[in-house]
């Protein structure tokens, strides 16, 4: 599985991300919805351009 959390701490920033001795906290990404205009390799999610049955739609959102 792909630890993002731990993949964008790594990353190198010019200022201090978290307290010293404090435990670095984690991403959160919340897929609301499963329409996606992009084709990633990487992505688990069964999403597509088009407006699946059951989800609201973005005037009704």
């Amino acid at each position: 599985m792909f630890r993002l959390t731990h993949y964008l701490h790594q990353l190198v920033t010019p200022t201090p991300v978290r307290r010293r001795g404090a435990a670095p906290r984690p991403v959160v990404i919340w897929n609301i919805t499963r329409r996606c205009n992009l084709k990633c390799r990487h992505c688990y999610a069964t999403a597509a351009d088009v407006a699946f049955p059951g989800e609201l739609s973005a005037e009704a959102a």
